[in-house]
């Protein structure tokens, strides 16, 4: 019998923390490529100046993710790969900041439904969250490779 995902029993491990980020950060991505792309909540015209932004940071953020997962951490260039892989997780944490701003002045620019920028704005916060969770699970990992 299939068991549902937040049913499961599975340790909080580093590797599940990144797991659980990025399929957090994808799914924050798609959702927010239909809702800009969606002209019932953005007019066309606002492409440029609005809604392009906040897919790039949207589709950043997964981004960011994927190349931070693409470093390893290990021997004597340790060091330098630490740094890379936290540097992508701190920018994809800024980045969601910069996005929740940008879903505020959206929200009352255009009077985005509540209830969709509530939605919206709990994915954000809970993608930056899990990025947080990833970065502070990574430095005690890596902890040898930090100064």
């Amino acid at each position: 019998m299939a068991t549902n995902v937040n049913e499961r029993n599975v340790p909080e491990t580093p590797t599940n923390k990144m797991l659980d980020c990025l399929w957090e950060a994808r799914s924050l991505s798609l959702y927010t490529v239909k809702i800009c792309s969606n002209t019932n909540n953005f007019p066309p015209e606002y492409y440029q100046t609005m809604t392009g932004d906040m897919i790039k940071k949207a589709k950043d953020i997964y981004r960011l993710g994927k190349r931070a997962n693409a470093i390893y951490v290990q021997g004597k260039t340790g060091h330098e790969r630490w740094e890379e892989r936290s540097r992508y997780q701190r920018e994809a944490i800024f980045l969601c900041v910069d996005l929740l701003s940008d879903i505020d002045v959206a929200k009352t620019l255009f009077n985005i439904r509540g209830k969709r920028v509530k939605y919206w704005t709990k994915q954000v916060v809970t993608v930056k969250r899990m990025y947080i969770a990833w970065h502070n699970a990574d430095k005690e990992r890596y902890a040898q490779y930090i100064n």
